[in-house]
Parts: C-alpha cells; sequence; structure tokens
C-alpha cells in the first residue's frame, strides 16, 4: 500500500510538472518570458532532472536580455545531458555576449569534436574571434561553415562585422548584401549597410539603406540617430 502511494505522488508530480512545463511553453510563444519563466521554475523545483526545462528557461532568460542568469540555467541543463550540441551552442554563445571569450571558444570547439558538421559552432565562432580582433580565425571559421551551409546569412552578416571592423568595406558590403539576398528581414542589415557605405563615401546608396531600414523599424533610436547625423554631414538640414 505504501508503495502504490510513493507511485502515485510520484506520477501526480511529474504530471503537474508537465502540465507547467506545457503551460510555459505556450507563454514563451506569446512573448510572455516572464511568465514563462516562473512557470518553467515551478516545473524544475517538482522535477530538477529534466535538461530541457532549465534549456527553455534559459531561453526565456536569453530574450529578457538576463545572460549571466541564461548561463546558470545552460550549466544546469548540461549536467542532465553534457553533450547535448545544442544547449552548448547557445552556452557559447552567451559567453561570447558577456565577453567571455575564451569560454565561448572552448564550447565551441567542444560541438565540433562532438559533431563536427553541426555549422552554428563555426558560425558563432565568427562573433568570437571578431570581439577578440583575431580576424583570420574569423574567416576560417567563415569557410568552415561554408563548407556545411554555404546558405547561411549569419555567417554572411558576421563575417561582415569582422571585415568592417579591419576596414574592408568593400567585402563588408558584399557579405551584408548577400546576407541581405539570403534573409530580406535579417535584424539591422540595411542599418550596416548604410554604415558601410556612409564610410567609403557613397552617399546615395547610404541614405536609400537608413531609408529602407526606417521603413521596417521606424522607432529604432540608434539608426533614427545616426541618420540624423548623417544627414548633418551631408548638408541635408
Amino acid at each position: 500500500m505504501f508503495d502504490f502511494l510513493e507511485s502515485d505522488d510520484f506520477e501526480n508530480g511529474w504530471d503537474q510538472a508537465e502540465t507547467m512545463a506545457n503551460e510555459a511553453f505556450e507563454l514563451y510563444e506569446k512573448g510572455q518570458m516572464e511568465q514563462a519563466l516562473e512557470m518553467l521554475n515551478s516545473a524544475i523545483e517538482l522535477r530538477p532532472e529534466h535538461s530541457q526545462w532549465y534549456f527553455n528557461a534559459a531561453l526565456s532568460l536569453d530574450a529578457l536580455e538576463e545572460y549571466e542568469k541564461a548561463i546558470e540555467y545552460y550549466t544546469h541543463a548540461l549536467e542532465c545531458d553534457p553533450d547535448d550540441v545544442e544547449i552548448l551552442n547557445c552556452l557559447g554563445v552567451d559567453y561570447t555576449r558577456t565577453a567571455r571569450y575564451d569560454l565561448a571558444i572552448s564550447t565551441f570547439e567542444k560541438i565540433e569534436a562532438l559533431q563536427p558538421d553541426f555549422e552554428p559552432a563555426y558560425c558563432n565562432r565568427i562573433i568570437a574571434y571578431t570581439e577578440m580582433e583575431l580576424h583570420d580565425k574569423a574567416e576560417q571559421m567563415f569557410y568552415l561553415a561554408q563548407q556545411i551551409n554555404p546558405d547561411c546569412p549569419l555567417c554572411f552578416y558576421n563575417i561582415g562585422n569582422s571585415l568592417f571592423s579591419k576596414g574592408q568595406y568593400e567585402r563588408a558590403i558584399w557579405c551584408w548584401k548577400k546576407c541581405a539576398e539570403l534573409e530580406p528581414t535579417h535584424p539591422q542589415i540595411h542599418f550596416r549597410l548604410a554604415q558601410a557605405c556612409w564610410i567609403s563615401g557613397q552617399g546615395r546608396q547610404a541614405h536609400q539603406e537608413f531609408i529602407a531600414e526606417l521603413n521596417r523599424n521606424p522607432m529604432d533610436l540608434e539608426v533614427i540617430l545616426d541618420f540624423g547625423v548623417f544627414l548633418l554631414e551631408s548638408g541635408d538640414l
């Protein structure tokens, strides 16, 4: 009788946690990140061995730009599933966001060892190496990623940032145009093109790119400010 009750309590706890996790997913899909995180934490309290729930909680924290806390949750998820390349990839991205570049690189290298054809491990390393000003290594990662997926818009965007940092504006423009071709809605792609055209003396094209970005994101204050400075420098008072 006692064993039966223990089993019944276990199943009830699991069912309750599963229901909470499902509700959290629905909240996440609706953009209600804080509520989703609260629900996932409740599910984790009941069933702390479930790596996917830690992972989902970390994604919610990423959406809230709480990257330090997200790292903690990704780490817990890896304790449950240490070789999950998706979790490792997200952890590497957050290490980059928090300027822990050596940890980011070692995390992406672990992914490469586990699954050499996992393209994001190369694509995201471009960002880390760019931040470290190791632009030759960033370019090496770009070409490795190209061998797996030659049409990854994020790769073209990331290597464009590296080239821009090196002052190779024409090459950066080419890469960002390729990104825009592959993914026209890529965040801030026209803004980056505007900046590169502006600094390389292509004023008319820069003006068009600023307008294209503002047509998509009319309330982006960073773009509005840069466009204002551009117009002042162009004499368009």
